[in-house]
């Protein structure tokens, strides 16, 4: 399925052509960039969101980038998930995500561990930032879960595989997204589009499980206890 094949049929569906009938080029440019920043508004709604990607990185110090050319050498995600975690000969040891309120309330942020326990998810842009603690006293291998994001279309011929359900949700989100300033949209297309994005989101939703272990308690990093 190519761009071009979307576009066609959300035009085909708004009534602005017939199946056959050919697009400007003008059109299909301006239909391309529609596309695009509907899958861009996609990638900050986790639930549009299909796979999680495990980075790996050696990590020293109380910092690490994420984004290309950084520690952690991939695209830039939107967010973390949960489930990271250090390997120390090999062991694994879980890190809990904390907020930026959180890490700034850490007193004495220079406290030294033989692996981190927590850690802080700044998405500065180009290139995000993760701060560790305690730091690292030495060189730990760091596994981080990142969202992949959702690939926006190069141009209008290349051909893409989707997951179940994208295609669908992407031709009515698309007639939704051209509509205005064309013609009114018929109220069918809104309801079909809704469900195809709710079959999405339905199928992507990861429900946590609750933990009742009590044994498994952690260090509180405010009380030292």
């Amino acid at each position: 399925m190519t761009a071009l094949d979307l576009i066609n049929r959300a035009y085909t569906l708004l009534g602005v052509k017939a199946a056959g009938d050919a697009l400007s080029a003008d059109d299909t440019q301006y239909a391309l960039g529609v596309l695009n920043g509907l899958l861009d508004s996609w990638n900050t709604q986790r639930l549009f969101i299909i796979t999680v990607q495990e980075a790996v990185a050696n990590v020293s110090g109380a910092t690490a980038t994420v984004g290309a050319g950084g520690t952690f050498n991939t695209n830039r995600p939107v967010d973390v998930e949960n489930g990271a975690f250090s390997r120390v000969n090999g062991i694994d040891y879980s890190i809990d995500w904390i907020d930026r309120v959180t890490y700034e309330r850490l007193t004495l942020k220079s406290v030294t561990s033989s692996f981190p326990q927590y850690a802080y998810f700044d998405r500065n842009t180009p290139t995000a930032t993760v701060y560790f603690y305690p730091v690292p006293s030495a060189t730990v291998e760091i596994h981080l879960p990142l969202q992949v994001q959702l690939s926006q279309f190069a141009d209008l011929t290349t051909n893409y595989t989707f997951a179940p359900g994208y295609q669908r949700a992407l031709e009515y989100s698309l007639a939704e997204e051209l509509a205005p300033g064309i013609r009114g949209i018929d109220p069918l297309i809104v309801r079909l589009a809704a469900n195809a994005r709710r079959a999405i989101r339905r199928t992507n939703v990861d429900v946590p499980q609750m933990n009742a272990d009590l044994r498994n308690v952690r260090f509180n990093i405010y009380s030292g206890l």
